[in-house]
């Protein structure tokens, strides 16, 4: 009825965000309150009618007053109530999340589902005394195969969930024999497959005796430099083993599991005009690949079909938003500094000028410490100067103020007022001039 393109096209979008969910509040999700104001009991203090305070009373709130009322993380779901979509797009996006609901315990417990289906296959296969030579052999091929401890990667999940598994059933059957434990090792692992997930598994189970034995650890780049200091370093882009501790491996190991293995990314607000901005809370585990981002947005876009934003931070921590709107992608609204330039020797007061990134209101930020760590000769924006240009000048009261011969260093922050909450940027680079 619709075209095999049309419901192709939904579904890669659908699909692009489908592990974006949230997984504690479920499935079935009732659309946020309109906005209304609605009276609700208040519960009385313990012993208030000792105080002459009435038993009960009924308070006024106001609810639904923004969207979404909360930072929403589950975006299928937020798309498919909210979007401008014709039904049988909104029937396509819930199926998909459904789906995506069904197979979240199957990513949750990977490691130690297939570490359970390892062990019983060596368990059982090791006992059964009806296997001839050739069948031991071909088995024993096989489950090499099944425990090849990855590639270079990737670690194999059998593997270390199998060897995680043995592990604890050796370990909890000495506990037992020594009166430490009323399980024994069987038991324990029946215990933990009852109860624990993959990050539960690795956190309370993976000891240092076997990360060493299994060779484990953690790795990264060897240096995070700026983009400047990047270019003078020889080891910048090298990937080093960077430790062989229980605590870091396992942090590396938990890391990619948390969330559904995906950037924790929630709208956060719609603008009057309808822009929809997103955040994403970058935590430690990373940065946004704009070739995925890029993408995302376009498909987000598609279905909004009003502008989208996206605030995220780059390798050195820096704000950046990434917007899509109907004339394409766009990386930016970061602000840049044109004059002065830098390491200025001024005799007069300067006239700042800067670009506006988006924003439209801005604060001229003025200090003696280059990590503007101190409030030393400074405005700032809480109480500062507010400017609605891009160009200011210093007036001659905070000129006079200035010493001579230090370097004073400056920056930009700007605010872009429509956002709510309100979208704070700041330039990139910081300058210095020297009064002379």
């Amino acid at each position: 009825r619709y075209g095999l393109d049309r419901v192709e096209r939904v579904m890669d979008i659908a699909f692009a965000i489908d592990r974006h969910l949230d997984v504690h509040k479920g499935i079935g999700r009732k659309p946020y309150p309109v906005r209304e104001v609605v009276e609700r009991e208040v519960k009385p203090r313990p012993y208030a009618d000792l105080f002459g305070e009435h038993t009960f009373a009924l308070h006024k709130v106001v609810v639904g007053e923004r969207l979404p009322p909360h930072p929403e993380k589950d975006l299928l779901w937020f798309f498919a109530q909210y979007a401008p979509l014709e039904p049988w797009e909104r029937d396509v996006l819930e199926i998909i999340r459904a789906e995506s609901y069904y197979f979240y315990p199957q990513f949750a417990t990977k490691i130690l589902n297939e570490g359970w289906a390892t062990y019983w296959h060596a368990e059982l296969l090791q006992h059964y005394a009806g296997l001839t030579p050739s069948e031991t052999i071909d088995f024993g091929v096989l489950h090499a195969g099944v425990v090849n401890p990855g590639h270079r990667l990737q670690i194999n999940p059998y593997y270390l969930g199998y060897r995680i598994l043995t592990d604890i059933e050796r370990r909890w059957d000495r506990l037992h024999a020594q009166g430490q434990s009323a399980l024994t090792g069987r038991q324990k692992l029946f215990e933990i497959r009852t109860h624990e997930n993959d990050v539960s598994l690795l956190s309370n189970y993976l000891t240092q005796e076997l990360v060493d034995e299994l060779d484990l650890f953690a790795y990264g780049y060897a240096c995070e430099h700026g983009p400047e200091d990047r270019k003078k370093c020889r080891k910048c882009g090298e990937i080093e083993i960077k430790s062989r501790r229980v605590e870091d491996v396992v942090r590396s190991l938990v890391a990619p599991r948390y969330n559904y293995g995906v950037p924790k990314i929630v709208v956060s607000n719609v603008l009057d005009d309808g822009t929809l901005l997103m955040e994403h809370d970058r935590g430690d585990l990373g940065t946004l690949d704009l070739r995925y981002a890029e993408k995302t947005l376009e498909y987000l876009h598609e279905l909004w079909k009003k502008p989208v934003r996206l605030r995220t931070t780059n390798s050195q921590g820096e704000p950046v938003v990434l917007k899509y709107t109907a004339a394409g992608f766009e990386m930016g609204e970061h602000i840049g500094l044109l004059n002065p330039p830098d390491q200025a020797r001024l005799s007069s007061p300067p006239t700042f000028e800067w670009t506006a990134g988006g924003n439209d209101s801005f604060s001229v930020n003025l200090s003696l410490d280059p990590n503007f760590s101190f409030r030393n000769y400074s405005t700032y924006y809480d109480g500062g100067i507010i400017i609605r240009e891009t160009r200011w000048t210093m007036p001659e009261n905070l000129w006079n103020l200035a010493p001579k011969g230090k370097p004073i260093y400056w920056k930009i922050r700007g605010v872009r007022s429509a956002d709510r909450p309100q979208t704070i940027v700041e330039s990139r680079d910081v300058r210095h001039f020297l009064r002379v």
